[in-house]
């Protein structure tokens, strides 16, 4: 650990004495006096819900631009966020990810109950649910503008949950006055594979000039697998379509309104974890374990300017999801494989009022109101395979089918929120930030029909309905205070508060296989995140060179952690005591002549430091236990040379390069018992290598490129002991050509 956190410092410390140098002996008499610079380019993003120059934000924000994302040929989610600092993923399977910021997180992936710590948006519509959300898809990056990452509590814009940060992606949008359209096809190999498809389309139609468009956009990808199943004979190929419209009108200079949908399907053969006793790549389950679905959001946003530079924007959002929650849960006491085989449905819907002033000399402010309500519903149908065969022979005929445990549930939260944000401009140089938002969550769960099968009756036993409620509310902060002496400097303080509602547990009482376990709570409270940031961004070499660091610390109340409970593998959440995490950030970018390049870095130091034995023994976290999933040192580096190369060609070859550190998968006590856990295991550290050579020229854009270069399969992620297929890797060496055509 003093490694790393020396490494990181003395980044810092040569990044900062590095661009001093440059800066100083760009004042020598013998450089000449013109010189023609290829400035950094400074981005704008409106993640404060305004449109700001990210160098003016105070707090710590990476953005990957369209340009980033094409030149490093990145189409995918993954691949994108291992190369912003401070940023981890663990994914046990396809369409699942969790998103780590920080060190924040206590589910890599499994019972995935928890609301996600970190909130995933594309442009204004919400990806990520308020409560046992079980799809995070893999979204393909065609036709987007930037992704930008926003570290820390974005409660107050953003509201319960986001108390990590916020990861929004934003794609382009119609254009009134230009017919234009793009089309990418790329193939690949997959070494220890097949091969993958990708194809994309967009088309922008300027239906009445200045004043209505639509934007289609369309993807498809396919690929084979390379892990195998070998009981089942499949791998985990996939399948996945995207489907995104944008209609855009503009009635009056006053009025804006667009419409938008996004229809996603994904089709996935089986999941990514095998087991190295039986091999490389190779895995065995009883039933596929596949997260398929289709997914439907729809937005309509309304944007009313009035005459005293006053915005009223309205956005509506409607999301509709089907999902697989297939699992296969290992060996049920020796009676049979445990298998989840549930299908949920989701439905959420929300409302944001706000209005928006920044022509203020000395004030610009955010203020307004979101209502949301969110549904999910499912038949539970869990099974032990051979229960039926098992009894045969003990008791003919009684035994009729090999279900195990079946029901209805159908969860409901309804959250309200006012919220106000402001920047208040002190002097000239000093700004003042300050925001707040309270917010109320009432949850309510429903268990039906519910039958557990009984070992002594061997029959069904019907299990009371139960209808399980609870209200929480919490108001969440932020004040900064930042410097900005000219436009290439900007020193800042922040000081903010996250927290996520408490909710209800899936399950309640005492166990019906043993009743002196665990007697799960009907509901848990809620957790609140202080977040204390000092951090500076500099502009060097007249904006050629850049430099972002921050340093922060985390204190992390009353800690929500998925739990499960032993006896009859019953999930719940429980309070765990309070975490503190302590981190520095570098972000580093160049722009010469011809050759552009970035280094980032982190390190962090995150674990439980307070906690009684009884929220010990429902968790299973210790004092000392470090954070899950939470990679003490995070960094890439990347370099992009161009040249020119016969008439009107350009030439770019691209590098880059991400390392994550080992990383722990849980807790070191199992809930429920104070015994060590025979899943707890270490997740090895491992890089990534990519490279690619683009040749562009007029409307053509050709990519040769290979994806993780030195075939690293270094264990990601490891589940545990007890799970039959633990180990998660990076995809092998992927060697492909994308060729793009825009017009």
């Amino acid at each position: 650990m003093t490694s790393r956190l020396c490494i990181t410092c003395c980044c810092i410390v040569a990044s900062h004495f590095t661009a001093s140098a440059l800066a100083s002996a760009q004042t020598v008499d013998s450089i000449p006096d013109k010189i023609d610079h290829k400035v950094i380019e400074r981005l704008t993003i409106s993640s404060s819900r305004r449109d700001v120059d990210v160098h003016e934000v105070s707090g710590s924000v990476s953005v990957l631009s369209e340009k980033t994302l094409s030149e490093n040929v990145i189409d995918d989610f993954q691949s994108a966020l291992r190369l912003i600092p401070g940023v981890t993923l663990s994914q046990q399977r396809k369409n699942r990810a969790t998103i780590n910021i920080r060190g924040i997180n206590t589910d890599i992936g499994e019972t995935q109950l928890t609301q996600d710590p970190v909130g995933l948006y594309v442009n204004s519509m919400s990806i990520t649910g308020p409560y046992a959300e079980i799809l995070q898809p893999d979204l393909s990056l065609f036709d987007v503008n930037r992704v930008e990452v926003l570290r820390g509590p974005q409660g107050t814009l953003y509201g319960s949950g986001n108390i990590a940060g916020t990861v929004r992606i934003v794609t382009n949008q119609p254009n009134f006055d230009v017919l234009e359209s793009a089309v990418r096809l790329d193939v690949a190999d997959i070494a220890h594979g097949g091969v993958r498809h990708r194809q994309d389309l967009m088309i922008n139609i300027p239906l009445i000039s200045d004043e209505l468009a639509l934007r289609l956009v369309g993807s498809r990808r396919q690929a084979d697998g390379w892990v195998k199943n070998t009981r089942l004979n499949i791998e985990n190929d996939f399948t996945d379509s995207n489907l995104r419209a944008v209609l855009a009108w503009r009635p009056s200079e006053n009025l804006d309104l667009s419409l938008e949908g996004m229809w996603v399907e994904s089709d996935p053969g089986d999941a990514n974890g095998w087991d190295p006793k039986q091999g490389k790549f190779l895995r065995s389950t009883f039933v596929r374990e596949s997260r398929a679905f289709d997914l439907q959001i729809y937005n309509l946003n309304l944007a009313y300017q009035f005459a005293n530079d006053l915005l009223l924007t309205s956005s509506t959002n409607k999301r509709s999801s089907t999902a697989n929650w297939f699992d296969d849960l290992g060996d049920f006491f020796g009676f049979g494989q445990l298998v989840n085989q549930s299908v949920l449905d989701s439905d959420i819907f929300s409302q944001e009022f706000r209005f928006v002033s920044e022509h203020s000399e000395r004030i610009s402010w955010v203020a307004g109101a979101f209502y949301q309500e969110y549904k999910q519903q499912g038949p539970l149908l869990f099974k032990v395979l051979s229960l039926q065969e098992t009894f045969a022979d003990i008791a003919p005929g009684v035994v009729n089918s090999d279900v195990f445990n079946d029901g209805v549930f159908k969860t409901e939260v309804e959250e309200l929120a006012v919220f106000v944000d402001a920047e208040v401009d002190l002097s000239h140089h000093w700004l003042l930030g300050l925001g707040a938002r309270w917010f109320e969550a009432d949850s309510i769960l429903k268990q039906l029909e519910e039958r557990v099968f009984d070992f002594e009756s061997l029959a069904l036993q019907q299990i009371p309905d139960f209808v399980n409620t609870t209200q929480n509310s919490d108001l969440v902060w932020r004040l900064s205070l930042s410097y900005q002496p000219d436009e290439q400097q900007h020193y800042y303080v922040t000081v903010s508060k996250g927290a996520r509602a408490g909710k209800v547990n899936p399950n309640i009482g005492p166990s019906f296989v043993d009743p002196n376990d665990v007697v799960i709570e009907p509901d848990y409270g809620s957790d609140a995140l202080f977040n204390l940031e000092v951090g500076t961004k500099r502009y060097w070499l007249d904006d050629q060179l850049q430099t972002n660091i921050a340093v922060y610390r985390i204190d992390w109340r009353d800690v929500q952690v998925d739990a499960i409970r032993p006896s009859d593998s019953a999930n719940y959440i429980a309070n765990a005591g309070d975490a503190e995490v302590f981190g520095i950030e570098l972000e580093l970018r160049a722009n010469l002549e011809q050759i552009s390049g970035f280094v980032n870095a982190s390190w962090q130091d995150g674990k439980i430091v307070d906690i009684s034995d009884q929220r010990s023994f429902l968790s299973g976290a210790l004092k000392n236990d470090r954070l899950p999933g939470a990679a003490e040192f995070v960094a890439s580096a990347g370099i992009d040379v161009t040249w020119q190369w016969q008439a009107g060609a350009q030439m770019i070859f691209s590098l880059n390069a991400s390392y994550t550190d080992n990383s722990v998968n849980r807790f070191s006590n199992m809930s429920g018992v104070s015994a060590p856990n025979p899943d707890f295991a270490e997740s090895e550290a491992f890089s990534q290598i990519n490279s690619s050579i683009s040749y562009l020229k007029g409307q053509w854009n050709v990519n040769l490129y290979v994806e993780n270069l030195f075939d690293n399969d270094a264990i990601i992620l490891n589940t545990g002991a007890t799970n039959e297929n633990p180990a998660i890797s990076l995809r092998p060496r992927t060697l492909g050509l994308r060729v793009t055509y825009t017009m």
